[in-house]
């Protein structure tokens, strides 16, 4: 066993010891001499720190408690002499940041001495030493109060960061004064909030688990803006009025286009809003901002609204070869029409007196009826301008389907020749075979060769009915004997002008006729319009048209037999 020797006594090896402190290192334990003493010291370090006396050893500032570092080995020895060796290690702590780490103890070190540790190899042979250097860190890190950074491009959002005095592994925030959590990284949190006063804080905890104190308070506002009301993405309003709100800001700027903000008025506080008017846009794009302050606080990301002003209507066009030809006359009743527009738009189409209605390029119209026809289209572009109108006139002839020599605007059944104006009416067949709207029938009480015909008609109509009222586009009175007296009334409140007191007449009446004068306006629920439609010596038709909420009006047949004072059931 080697033999520790005092090397304060040995004054023959003070060249020898100077040669070792400067790092000499000689031969391998294989090679040196059988007589000459050898020592071999292979030293580690637990936690951060260095060791100094023999090969540099020192491990950084990232080391934890209780990690481990290997040291390179250090072998010294005089070959032929066999003195004793001896090699005095030093602990030396980390010093950043200053007071955190400290030297705890020597492990593996037989002599150790405060922060020394003395190795000596007396006699001839090979003595091997592993000593370790113990630092430990239990302080814990300190942080920077939390800078605040405004975000430019995201609503009510900041960005703290902060740092520490040593290398950390873990940050916990505290918002508004709440609980502390995790933090996304340890050197910044970024945060979406509330409109309001806010307050941040922060602690680390560093490598070796220790945690820090808390940060100082850092406090901070957040002012949020948004548009209310204004134009939409198109518009044909030159002057437009912004309505804009913040729950916090005081006072607003606002800016036009590429113009500099500047003061835009201060909010009523019932409402938190404000407002501003435009003038004299030029047509084309633009954008209008606002943000809201208080003081030198301000939204760093203002409201922001682009859009066009458009004021100028579009055109629109039939194409020449849809539809047919203006002022063309044809027995074709079905036309498609195609058409085009000078901007995006929508159209919209109507067919002779009807209201315009949505509609596509084409669109076809059918079962149209004999005589002149109107087809319309018009453009409206996105910011409401509407075009001029283009249109098509043309004429349906009336075919004479059975060849009988009438068409079918005086033919009531253009599919029999034998029914034809003009033909012999046979009695008590349920025919009108001479088109004039009365079936002859044989009253049974009639004296012999005495005939009372009865008078056959209809009361046509479109309408679109509401809870109110109902909107009539089309009310006709059909298949009205040649000669007859057509006489129209209304009972009601809202009954149309023309309908009241005496009513209207129309005399000497064949055919169709139409009452489009009188419902130009929806007709109110519970008017009742009463048709009489007589001739001498024949039962007169009575259709009564009753309006009905939200339902398809009411038609009710009576009969008035000659000389009777009021009708009866048919």
């Amino acid at each position: 066993m080697p033999v520790t020797v005092p090397y304060q006594r040995l004054p023959r090896l003070r060249s020898l010891l100077l040669a070792l402190a400067a790092g000499v290192v000689l031969a391998a334990a294989a090679a040196a001499p059988a007589s000459a003493a050898l020592l071999i010291v292979v030293p580690s370090l637990s936690g951060s720190g260095s060791v100094s006396g023999g090969n540099a050893c020192t491990n950084g500032a990232t080391v934890p408690n209780g990690t481990v570092t290997q040291c390179p080995a250090t072998q010294i020895g005089i070959a032929g002499v066999d003195v004793p060796m001896v090699l005095v290690l030093t602990a030396v702590p980390q010093a950043q940041p200053a007071g955190h780490w400290t030297f705890v103890r020597w492990e593996g070190c037989p002599a150790p001495s405060g922060v020394t540790c003395t190795l000596v190899a007396a006699g001839a042979g090979i003595a091997t030493f592993t000593p370790r250097a113990v630092f430990e860190d239990h302080t814990g890190p300190t942080a920077t109060q939390p800078g605040v950074t405004y975000s430019t491009s995201t609503d009510r959002t900041v960005a703290l960061a902060w740092s520490s005095n040593e290398p950390v592994k873990a940050a916990a925030c505290s918002v508004d004064g709440g609980a502390f959590t995790p933090c996304a990284s340890t050197t910044q949190q970024t945060l979406t909030l509330p409109e309001g006063t806010h307050t941040f804080r922060v602690r680390t905890t560093d490598i070796s688990n220790n945690a820090g104190p808390i940060s100082p308070t850092t406090t901070f506002r957040i002012l949020d803006t948004a548009i209310v009301s204004g134009p939409g993405d198109f518009s044909n309003v030159k002057a437009p009025t912004f309505v804009f709100s913040s729950l916090t800001g005081l006072t607003f700027e606002c800016a036009l286009d590429t113009a500099a903000f500047t003061a835009c008025g201060a909010k009523d506080t019932g409402n938190n809003r404000g407002s501003t008017a435009l003038s004299g846009l030029a047509d084309g794009v633009h954008t209008f901002r606002v943000r809201a302050k208080d003081g030198p606080e301000l939204d760093r990301v203002p409201a922001t609204r682009t859009w066009t002003v458009d004021t100028v209507a579009p055109t629109v066009a039939l194409a020449p070869t849809s539809g047919p030809g203006e002022g063309a006359l044809q027995a074709v009743n079905r036309e498609t029409f195609s058409f085009s527009a000078s901007e995006v738009v929508t159209f919209e189409c109507r067919l002779d007196a009807n209201a315009f209605a949505p509609c596509t390029s084409g669109v076809t119209v059918e079962r149209l009826g004999a005589g002149a026809h109107r087809f319309e289209v018009r453009a409206i572009d996105r910011a409401g301008n509407v075009s001029a109108v283009a249109g098509r006139t043309w004429s349906v002839a009336v075919a004479d389907n059975d060849n009988d020599g009438f068409n079918a605007l005086i033919d009531c059944n253009d599919a029999d020749p034998a029914i034809r104006p003009g033909a012999i009416e046979i009695l008590d067949n349920d025919v009108d075979e001479n088109c004039d709207g009365i079936v002859g029938t044989t009253p049974a009480t009639a004296a012999p060769n005495t005939r009372v015909d009865q008078i056959l008609v209809t009361l046509a109509f479109f309408s679109t009915a509401a809870k109110k009222s109902t909107r009539f586009t089309t009310l006709q009175v059909k298949n009205v004997p040649l000669g007859a007296t057509v006489h129209v009334t209304c009972k009601g409140k809202g009954c149309p002008k023309g309908l009241t007191g005496k009513g209207y007449t129309k005399r000497n009446a064949f055919g169709t006729v139409t009452l489009a004068k009188f419902i130009k306006k929806p007709l109110r629920t519970g008017t009742a319009i009463t048709v009489v439609v007589s001739k001498p010596n024949a039962i007169s038709a009575v259709k009564i048209l009753t309006v009905r909420a939200a339902k398809k009006p009411l038609i009710t047949t009576r009969c008035q037999p000659p000389g009777a004072k009021r009708p009866v059931a048919c």
